[in-house]
């Protein structure tokens, strides 16, 4: 994102990404009473980056799941990805057969006081596997079908 001299946003942020989700946080700070660790989460559109610009009305969209846990302490961190990655893991893997590859960016704030961790996954394989079940009107696995009612969503970190 680039800002120029009068303070005005020159690029805008688009779709699910690390600068988008991370934005809110830019200019924040972090009270006495806040419960830690911080999750945010997000599943929508993102939008591939070709020489540094985003093209939009040319580059593929893909569907992605972004998660940013924010933490105290880096062990706690490792708890929460690993556990993660063990359920959506289990979701996809087992489930619907699918490899999972999560991608990390892992960073530090305030000369280490604050760790955070930056999770995604893309999904389009994961709607399209499902959505071809469903049009051969077979039944998504039983563990799927039970978070889509307990969470109202497809998959749940």
């Amino acid at each position: 994102m680039r800002i120029d001299k009068q303070n005005h946003v020159v690029h805008l942020v688009v779709g699910n990404s690390f600068a988008a989700i991370t934005t809110p946080f830019l200019k924040t700070e972090f009270g006495t009473k806040n419960e830690w660790p911080i999750s945010v989460q997000c599943t929508g559109a993102s939008y591939t980056e070709k020489k540094n610009q985003v093209d939009l009305c040319n580059s593929r969209q893909r569907m992605k799941h972004c998660a940013l846990w924010i933490s105290k302490l880096a062990e706690e961190l490792e708890e929460i990805v690993n556990d993660a990655n063990d359920r959506l893991g289990a979701y996809l893997h087992k489930g619907l057969e699918l490899e999972v590859k999560p991608r990390e960016l892992r960073g530090t704030l305030e000369g280490g006081f604050v760790q955070m961790v930056y999770v995604e996954t893309d999904i389009d394989r994961i709607l399209a596997r499902l959505v071809d079940d469903l049009i051969e009107r077979k039944q998504p696995p039983k563990y799927i079908r039970d978070a889509i009612k307990k969470n109202h969503s497809v998959v749940d970190l």
